[in-house]
């Protein structure tokens, strides 16, 4: 006898609350892999009023599109729930990208150099998370320790991911280079007319 048993997942964000002054009512968020669930509980003071609950199911795909929804969560959970429901929108099943940012990033940084390359082309989303500028400055501590102030400098102009694969010969002479350029930037003083009326 086959048994027919479906798995339900768990969603990927549930949030309740109720929604700010004057408003009394009830509001519930869902989103799963295949739906964004959107629910309400109207609470009247009026003794005669008989209001119904509602839902509203939208497609992740559709969530940028959906101007109200969008509004109703900004104006229950606040701007973070937003932009969190907006990131799981657009994960499509991938429960990597899925993952809250600083999870993911932690993640990354534990990996070798090579993967973290590698993952970079598993999609977009990834790939901007492998190209940021702050999750480079905590690979390079993990792997070199905490850079010096001339090092920490260069690596905010020219990249922190720039600064760890350029090798440590080939970086003492840029920064030498630019040292020299500030010093002698510091160096040059115009001379203007007002200087010689004093």
């Amino acid at each position: 006898m086959a048994s027919t048993t479906t798995t339900k997942r768990m969603p990927l964000l549930e949030k309740t609350g109720q929604a700010p002054s004057p408003s009394k009512d009830y509001h519930q968020l869902l989103v799963t892999d295949e739906e964004i669930i959107w629910r309400w509980w109207k609470i009247s003071m009026r003794n005669n009023a008989i209001v119904f609950p509602g839902e509203n199911k939208v497609p992740p795909e559709d969530f940028d599109y959906d101007d109200r929804l969008q509004s109703d969560i900004l104006r229950v959970f606040g701007s973070e729930t937003l932009e969190e429901v907006r990131r799981l929108s657009k994960c499509r099943g991938d429960r990597l990208a899925c993952l809250p940012l600083p999870v993911l990033m932690q993640i990354i940084i534990n990996l070798p150099l090579e993967d973290i390359l590698k993952l970079s082309q598993v999609n977009h989303y990834l790939r901007y998370i492998c190209s940021m500028d702050s999750l480079w400055k905590e690979v390079y501590i993990s792997l070199c320790g905490k850079p010096n102030e001339e090092i920490q400098s260069y690596a905010n102009e020219n990249g922190w991911k720039k600064t760890l694969f350029t090798d440590k010969l080939k970086l003492r002479v840029l920064l030498a280079r630019r040292r020299k350029d500030v010093e002698s930037a510091k160096s040059r003083t115009f001379i203007t007319s007002s200087d010689y009326i004093k």
